[in-house]
């Protein structure tokens, strides 16, 4: 039986919330994370939950042959992003390809590491919350990842969106109709493409800008 994971009331310990921000489904967290902004509330229980909310959730991926993949690649467990993308190269599989390390426990799936649009452009994380650029750059730098670029959303809008974006869906982080930064500049602003119909680039003055991100190994 899942335990259910109860949300703490605002006088609760750090460790209950620390627990909540850890175990709790990701909506969830960023439902009462909206909430308890809003409250006189300790700052560390603040930090603690943003540390849940702009990170990229490690997920078990299944997978099946009726997927909506057009292949599978299981990579060695603890694979760097080089050894994911050489792999991909060599094994010649058709686009878009999910990509999960091994669990040697478990078949049938494995720790989701990205779904590859193409053997160059391999989107590993989501982050649809707002976040300011500096923390955005931190937070792909801290994993290992990097920000799309223009020439990475012109493949994904090649007939790809869709796809990751059903993905994402059923690990519970949709890819919604909002603006995503890049890693691009117009001038002195950053750009940010926003989602859509249609979807377009625009330049936004980094000063008390957020955007969401889509990052790639």
């Amino acid at each position: 039986m899942v335990e259910k994971i109860k949300i703490p009331k605002v006088s609760a310990s750090l460790k209950e919330w620390a627990r909540f921000a850890a175990m709790a489904p990701r909506g969830v967290v960023v439902s009462v994370y909206g909430k308890i902004i809003k409250k006189e509330i300790d700052a560390e229980i603040i930090k603690i939950m943003e540390a849940r909310i702009f990170s990229f959730d490690r997920v078990f991926a299944y997978f099946c042959a009726d997927d909506i993949f057009g292949g599978v690649i299981e990579v060695k467990p603890r694979a760097t992003n080089s050894e994911i993308k050489e792999q991909i190269k060599k094994e010649g599989v058709a686009f878009p390809c999910l990509v999960v390390e091994k669990n040697p426990l478990l078949s049938g799936g494995g720790w989701f590491r990205g779904i590859a649009i193409n053997p160059k452009l391999v989107i590993s994380g989501v982050i649809t919350e707002a976040i300011d650029f500096a923390k955005a750059e931190a937070v792909v730098r801290e994993n290992d990842l990097s920000l799309l670029v223009p020439e990475d959303v012109e493949a994904l809008n090649n007939g790809k969106m869709e796809c990751v974006s059903e993905l994402f869906r059923i690990f519970n982080t949709s890819i919604n109709n909002r603006r995503y930064w890049l890693d691009a500049k117009i001038g002195a602003d950053q750009v940010v493409w926003t989602i859509g119909n249609p979807c377009k680039f625009s330049g936004m003055p980094l000063e008390n800008a957020k955007a969401a991100i889509i990052a790639k190994l």
